[in-house]
């Protein structure tokens, strides 16, 4: 099961974020207000969805880039028992998610793939090194990897490090792991939608 969220704050070229950026004297600073609201609001609609299809949430996985990766990483350093693991393609640490940090004991073991681009223009390898420094510090199980080439975009060797270390934790916990890429044409045969609510 696969769950994508859209993010709830829309931006003047027509995108959304999870988050604006404010600019102050040249430099960039997060919403904080904004990502907060976010981060609440993310786990209020993934307890929803678990309840919904009925999905043990010690067996879910968070995968986010850029503003996803900060997102996804702040909800597994506050709330743990929401996610069984993070990917964090390039993305950062906020000093708030620092401030409402779980104990270390909530946080063992938790295993957190880290990965970011070395030529990143948006989140420069620098703010990728303070967060795997900082990550290094918890008793998590942390993956870290900079990707060289690799600018603010995904790429396929990102997306299949992802691919592996997903499939591979997946395995442990017992789960039938991510199929290999199919060595025929896949065709969308149709689609069957079930509507709660409209």
């Amino acid at each position: 099961l696969i769950l994508s969220f859209g993010s709830p704050f829309h931006q003047s070229a027509g995108g959304s974020a999870w988050f604006n950026m404010e600019r102050i004297g040249g430099t960039s600073f997060v919403n904080s207000v904004q990502a907060e609201f976010s981060r609440k609001e993310i786990l209020k609609c993934v307890s929803e969805a678990l309840h919904v299809f009925k999905v043990d949430p010690g067996q879910v996985y968070w995968m986010g880039f850029s503003q996803g990766a900060v997102i996804a990483l702040s909800v597994l350093l506050t709330a743990p028992e929401q996610a069984a693991g993070v990917v964090a393609i390039t993305g950062q640490i906020l000093p708030e998610t620092r401030a409402m940090m779980a104990s270390a004991e909530r946080l063992k073991g938790k295993p957190i793939l880290l990965l970011h681009g070395l030529q990143d223009p948006v989140y420069p390898i620098s703010v990728g090194r303070a967060a795997s420094v900082l990550l290094a510090s918890l008793p998590i199980a942390l993956e870290y990897h900079i990707i060289a080439g690799m600018e603010h975009i995904l790429t396929q060797e990102c997306l299949d490090r992802a691919r592996q270390w997903l499939s591979t934790r997946l395995d442990v916990q017992g789960i039938i792991g991510l199929p290999d890429q199919a060595d025929y044409p896949i065709r969308l045969g149709g689609v069957h939608l079930k509507v709660r609510e409209l």
